[in-house]
């Protein structure tokens, strides 16, 4: 193997000294074995901790993970240690990647089935004549906002409750009563309305329909929830205003009411269901092995609230539905516990 001399400084000033290298070997490795041996001689190179140690032959830096004869280096220059200041790191702050709104299913499915929903329930009423121009009979105010309650509250209260996977008997059966008597009321406030246009006089009557049934059917998570009930009576009683507007357009009367009732749901629908699930810190989704959310009816979904727990469930065949743990949110973090130490 060549020799070559090997500059350095050791404290004392310029040092030199000849160790063998080998051509075909990484020049970094045998540098390491050069310092070894200058340890051992009592010889130590001095540089600081913002220092990095190089190598230098004829005045050039080279590559220490490079071999000599790929250097192209022989014995007859010199091989110097030398030390620098590391190079500054610079970071490069990457821009944060644009946020994509998401948009969940129940947004958009819950406004679409509410207004299904109200239509359902003006064809069940047999488009009984409504909020006319004049103030109506009681009997004709109370009939349709009845039936339009009871529709509109049990069928979001059990969609609800089959969309996170519950028992949906109960929230029918329920909703029906409270939507029943809420939309009584609303037909009886709305017999009791004046005024000297039919056009702001249909107005107001489908504005209290809207408000007092959006707030019926906002009634399940009010406790819970305050900010829902304000919604669900607020978009209710706009989307029913203009409703009110709809119904007195010119054309056949059948079909603006079928509108009419059908708009007021979608509202309903928006205010109670769809602005909470967007202002949700979080959202839980069922999804298969690959990643994909299931169909439309098979969809599964769960919005989090404050300090919210919800249950997930495994399928046993001939068992059915089995709770086996509880997902909680809080706080910004996400935690699971499972069914022996989830809460009942």
């Amino acid at each position: 193997m060549p020799t070559y001399d090997v500059d350095f400084d050791a404290g004392s000033g310029p040092t030199s000294a000849r160790f063998s290298i080998d051509q075909e070997r990484p020049l970094g490795s045998q540098v390491g074995l050069i310092l070894s041996e200058l340890s051992q001689m009592g010889l130590t190179l001095q540089g600081t901790s913002t220092q990095e140690l190089i190598v230098l032959w004829d005045g050039l830096e080279v590559d220490g993970s490079m071999t000599p004869e790929q250097l192209g280096m022989g014995p007859e220059r010199a091989l110097t240690l030398a030390f620098r200041s590391r190079k500054a790191t610079v970071r490069v702050h990457r821009p944060e990647p644009p946020t994509v709104p998401f948009v969940t299913r129940a947004e958009v499915a819950f406004p679409f089935l509410a207004a299904w929903l109200g239509v359902a329930a003006w064809v069940f009423g047999l488009g009984t004549p409504w909020l006319l121009t004049e103030p109506a009979p009681l009997q004709a105010a109370v009939g349709p906002s009845c039936v339009f309650g009871a529709f509109m509250v049990a069928g979001l209260w059990s969609l609800d409750a089959a969309w996170r996977w519950e028992s949906t008997l109960i929230p029918a059966l329920a909703g029906v009563l409270v939507g029943a008597a809420f939309g009584s009321l609303a037909g009886l406030l709305s017999s009791l309305v004046g005024f000297p246009s039919p056009l702001g006089h249909r107005m107001a009557g489908w504005a209290i329909l809207g408000c007092v049934v959006g707030g019926a059917t906002a009634f399940r998570w009010a406790l819970r929830e305050p900010r829902r009930l304000l919604e669900g009576v607020l978009c209710g009683a706009v989307a029913g205003g203009v409703a009110g507007a709809l119904s007195t357009l010119p054309g056949p009367a059948d079909f603006w009411l079928a509108t009419a009732f059908g708009f007021t749901g979608a509202g309903i629908g928006f205010g109670v269901v769809s602005l909470p699930m967007r202002r949700a810190p979080a959202v839980l989704q069922l999804v298969d092995v690959a990643g994909r959310p299931p169909r439309w009816l098979g969809h599964r979904e769960w919005s989090f609230g404050r300090d919210a727990r919800v249950p997930l469930f495994s399928f046993y065949p001939g068992k059915g539905l089995k709770e086996n743990g509880r997902v909680r949110w809080s706080s910004g973090r996400v935690t699971y516990s499972p069914r022996d130490n989830a809460e009942n």
